[in-house]
């Protein structure tokens, strides 16, 4: 059964980007979907209703906080490790539950 386009990674990712991650001649390909993260973009976006935007968000993530940009890092750096090694083609949503509820 395969799955929703919004819900696979993009297959020609690795035909695209010379040396993609390959593990045995098979590419390992993934998407990572961020929600809400606390970044400068933020202000950059939202300008003086910075505050008022972040504390709309929390209300509508499950975990109550936006997230930090480590927390994404980590994710990328996990999909890139042998830990994740019989992973392959996931969209990994890093946004505190809202894509679960």
């Amino acid at each position: 059964m395969e799955s929703a386009p919004e819900h696979r990674a993009p297959a020609h990712y690795c035909e695209d980007v010379d040396g993609g991650v390959r593990e045995q001649g098979h590419p390992r390909e993934h998407v990572i979907s961020p929600g809400p993260i606390e970044t400068p973009i933020l202000q950059g976006q939202f300008g003086d209703n910075t505050d008022a935007v972040r504390e709309q968000f929390k209300t509508r993530i499950p975990m109550k906080r936006l997230g930090r940009p480590e927390e994404v890092a980590a994710a990328a750096v996990f999909l890139a490790s042998d830990e994740s090694s019989f992973i392959t083609g996931i969209d990994l949503p890093v946004d505190g539950g809202v894509v679960a509820v």
